[in-house]
């Protein structure tokens, strides 16, 4: 299996380390970003592979993130958990 770079955006430090363990473990680059605008600002950088992105993120939410990123990318697959 290829190695993803993913990016896990969720608020939540606990649910987001428990996802990126997981990734881990089966041998992807895990990234994490807790609010809306650093999620945003690490996939311009990053340029991952997959995004698990939380909808309810603050400040920047989710949904204006996941809108902001197919705006300006391609190829991304960008996975919502609510």
């Amino acid at each position: 299996m290829r190695r993803l770079c993913i990016l896990i955006a969720d608020e939540s430090v606990d649910a987001a380390d428990a996802l990126g363990t997981l990734c881990e473990g089966f041998g992807h680059e895990v990234d994490f970003a807790y609010e809306g605008a650093f999620a945003l600002e690490a996939a311009r950088q990053l340029v991952p592979d997959v995004i698990f992105l939380e909808i309810a993120l603050p400040r920047l939410n989710g949904l204006q993130v996941a809108r902001e990123l197919r705006s300006h990318t391609n190829g991304v697959a960008i996975f919502s958990q609510i």
